[in-house]
């Protein structure tokens, strides 16, 4: 895991790229950055598999 600086979540305003983690959803450079350097990618496959079931609820 790389080291995680809370501060630079500031400069993430709008996206650049983004990055596909399901078929479905996409990350932005914020969400990516902290995923990568916190280390929590299973926190956004845990928030995408939510979204998902929210998306079908009827």
């Amino acid at each position: 895991m790389k080291k995680f600086d809370p501060t630079q979540m500031s400069y993430f305003t709008g996206t650049e790229k983004y990055y596909r983690i399901s078929r479905r959803h996409l990350l932005t450079d914020g969400t990516n950055y902290l995923a990568e350097k916190a280390g929590c990618f299973w926190m956004m496959d845990a928030i995408a598999s939510h979204l998902s079931e929210i998306g079908t609820a009827h």
